[in-house]
């Protein structure tokens, strides 16, 4: 059996950064953990959306 590794210090820092982005992409919670996901996994995201949901601004930070 593998020795479990204790991940709470990436649980602190992956909820700082939810709570730093969630400062800027504001009631779009399922975007913010689909980034975080991908972020997390060393993945790509492509976003998309109907004009006026600030996908760019999104980009941007």
């Amino acid at each position: 059996m593998a020795p479990r590794t204790d991940l709470s210090h990436l649980t602190a820092r992956t909820e700082a950064v939810r709570q730093q982005i969630s400062q800027v992409i504001v009631g779009q919670q399922d975007l913010l953990e689909l980034l975080l996901t991908a972020l997390l996994a060393d993945g790509h995201v492509l976003l998309e959306g109907v004009p006026g949901v600030a996908i760019g601004e999104q980009g941007r930070e």
